[in-house]
């Protein structure tokens, strides 16, 4: 009989860090009229590259590489690079 409540998966400790930690970095997603596909770019990981056809599979590829990327870090005993952080202007943003 459902409750209309559903149970959290139990992920473990470390996996849960590990998608958390990866929202922090950063992929830049554009077109390539040559290749024609979505390339998707990782500064903070000497921006390594992936790429496919939609941008919502790019960025789904982008976010498995990041993730990665974590693992590798871990299991080689390798500090993870620290996130770019981004600062948005406001005057930068208003219309002359």
């Amino acid at each position: 009989m459902a409750t209309g409540k559903r149970k959290p998966h139990n992920l473990g400790a470390s996996a849960g860090r590990q998608v958390n930690r990866s929202l922090q970095f950063s992929m830049l997603i554009r077109w390539s009229d040559e290749d024609r596909t979505y390339i998707v770019t990782l500064p903070e990981f000497d921006h390594a590259k992936t790429h496919d056809d939609t941008y919502e599979h790019a960025a789904k590829m982008g976010r498995e590489l990041i993730e990665s990327f974590i693992l590798w870090y871990g299991q080689d005993g390798k500090t993870l690079p620290t996130p770019n952080k981004f600062v948005v202007d406001e005057e930068a943003l208003i219309a002359r």
